[in-house]
């Protein structure tokens, strides 16, 4: 299992996280929020945290 984290400071709401996976991604109020915060693969997360410019999104294994 994969646990999801926003960093909401640093998210400037550029969208790319929805756009490379819009099943888990939304933004809301102008920050990233993510549909499942425990995932079981991280799949296309974790290409939306690596597109991610702030660097606003980890991902850890618990």
């Amino acid at each position: 299992m994969f646990q999801i984290k926003i960093n909401r400071e640093k998210c400037n709401g550029c969208g790319l996280c929805a756009k490379i996976h819009p099943e888990n991604w939304r933004i809301m109020d102008k920050k990233a929020h993510a549909v499942k915060l425990k995932v079981r693969n991280m799949g296309l997360n974790k290409k939306a945290m690596d597109s991610c410019p702030k660097k606003a999104i980890l991902i850890t294994q618990i």
